[in-house]
């Protein structure tokens, strides 16, 4: 059930319109959240500086540009079933997963049983990492 509470925006973002606008409502601050808040965001403070964050904020303001793309990757998730044709396929290539332990969006226990279906699997947990693994080492 925690991995559910984790994903509620996913449920959210299958209503239409209203995650535009909620992602537009106070200067973007859903941007600020997602990437410097205390529960999401990433856990090195200095990782993203205010002006990476207006820079975000101005992208999506310009005319023309909005969030839709990435918030219907989220509404295909529930609308597209996956296909059966993958039943027992496995990935043949070597795979590294870099997880952070304190991801808060995914949680840990994800990465368990992987190499079921990936029989070259690495899985690279980072200690004190968020979801964003890459700003926080």
């Amino acid at each position: 059930f925690s991995q559910f509470r984790r994903s509620w925006y996913m449920f959210l973002f299958q209503l239409p319109w209203l995650p535009e606008v909620w992602a537009r409502s106070f200067d973007f601050e859903m941007i600020t959240e997602i990437f410097k808040g205390k529960v999401l965001g990433c856990k090195r403070a200095d990782a993203f500086t205010e002006e990476d964050l207006e820079a975000f904020k101005y992208t999506f303001a310009k005319p023309g540009v909005n969030m839709s793309a990435g918030i219907n990757y989220y509404r295909a998730v529930f609308k597209i079933p996956p296909s059966r044709s993958y039943k027992n396929t496995k990935v043949t290539c070597p795979t590294l997963l870099i997880w952070g332990d304190q991801d808060g969006f995914l949680e840990v226990g994800l990465t368990e049983g992987l190499n079921k279906f990936v029989p070259d699997f690495t899985l690279k947990m980072v200690a004190g990492a968020s979801h964003w693994v890459q700003q926080d080492q």
